[in-house]
Formats: C-alpha cells, sequence, structure tokens
C-alpha cells in the first residue's frame, strides 16, 4: 500500500510517527556525542588542575587522594603551576563545558577551592 492511496488523517499520523523517531533518535545521538566529549574535556581539565590543587590547597595529610593518571599525548596541556597558568588553560575549558562540569563535582570543588586560595592571596599580599 502506497503512501498516497491512504487517507489524509492516517497519512498524517505516520508522518507524525516517522518525524517523532527521526528527532528522537537523532537528540539521543547527539547528546551521547556530546557526553564523550565533555567527560574527555573533563578529563584533561583535571590533570592541569591537580597537581596545582594538591600543592596550594589541599586537605588535611591524613587524607590520601588518589592519582589521577598522567596524559601520554605531546600535545596534552602541562599541569598548571601558577594561577596565571590556571586562569589561561582551565577556565577557558570550564567556559567550554558550560554546565556540564556538574558530571565532574570533585574538579566543580577543585576550582572552587582554588578561587578561594586565589583570592585570599590577592587580598593579603
Amino acid at each position: 500500500m502506497s503512501l498516497h492511496v491512504l487517507p489524509t488523517p492516517v497519512f498524517r499520523i505516520l508522518q507524525y510517527y516517522y518525524y517523532y523517531y527521526y528527532y528522537y533518535y537523532y537528540y539521543y545521538y547527539y547528546y551521547y556525542y556530546y557526553y564523550l566529549a565533555d567527560l574527555s574535556l573533563l578529563l584533561v581539565a583535571s590533570f592541569v588542575v591537580n597537581l596545582f590543587f594538591s600543592r596550594n590547597c589541599g586537605l588535611a595529610a591524613k587524607i590520601v587522594g588518589r592519582p589521577v593518571a598522567i596524559l601520554d599525548n605531546p600535545l596534552a596541556p602541562q599541569p598548571a603551576r601558577s594561577f596565571v597558568e590556571l586562569r589561561e588553560s582551565v577556565i577557558p575549558m570550564l567556559l567550554a563545558l558550560g554546565p556540564s562540569v556538574h558530571y565532574d563535582p570533585v574538579l566543580m570543588y577543585k576550582v572552587l577551592r582554588l578561587a578561594k586560595a586565589s583570592l585570599t592571596q590577592v587580598l593579603y599580599v
């Protein structure tokens, strides 16, 4: 049975379901694609932040954190060594991520503690 033979209401219903399925499929495909890209960028940002965080505002000596894997890629950014390097490398990553930072709450709290440490350093210097 061809679509031209179908009555108009039946054709509209089939057309509606076709478009619904089409948009539903591609919406979740792109959502998953961007989710993987966000996780990759969060991994790079946590690598850049981790060394600087442990030196400036690490937790108590009795609390042992787990190490962050070293990135073997020669194009990967180097860990930040100062607040200026942190601002130049991590803040653009976080701006690109936007609200997707919620996938890694540990990184979010590290950045907040580093921001607090930088403000106290500026205020007391």
